[in-house]
């Protein structure tokens, strides 16, 4: 199950703020602990995010139709990611997640056909019907 969070209470990147952060590079500050929802939502050209060690969640779809987006290493703190979090980010062939993390959402991953690897602990919460989404994945 997803957290909410309240960008009050942690250092947040938000829509109102994410103009300061945005390249085709992106480099979260360190500081960063979580990332609101759909913050860079279909930013085509996004090709490498560099998470930090501080981050412990990220809101629905923040990452989603971020197309040349080629591969995700979320820290070990990341506890939670909401759904469709990384859905159609067409170049996305590598994902590895945090051992901090309970469960995926069911649209997290979707919508990724050219994933060849998946790395991610034991989740109960893991559902089959999300294995569907993946071809030619190492689960």
């Amino acid at each position: 199950m997803t957290r909410t969070f309240n960008a009050d209470v942690c250092t947040a990147i938000t829509k109102s703020n994410s103009h300061r952060f945005y390249s085709a590079n992106l480099y979260i500050p360190d500081q960063v602990e979580c990332i609101a929802s759909e913050v860079f939502q279909k930013k085509r050209e996004l090709s490498t995010v560099r998470f930090p060690a501080s981050l412990k969640n990220i809101g629905a779809r923040a990452f989603q139709g971020c197309s040349a987006l080629s591969s995700v290493d979320l820290p070990q703190q990341v506890e939670d990611i909401g759904p469709g979090v990384f859905s159609q980010c067409s170049s996305l062939e590598k994902v590895s997640l945090s051992r901090a993390i309970s469960s995926v959402p069911k649209a997290a991953f979707r919508g990724n056909y050219r994933m060849k690897m998946f790395r991610f602990p034991r989740i109960p919460g893991f559902p089959q019907s999300a294995r569907k989404h993946f071809f030619n994945v190492h689960l």
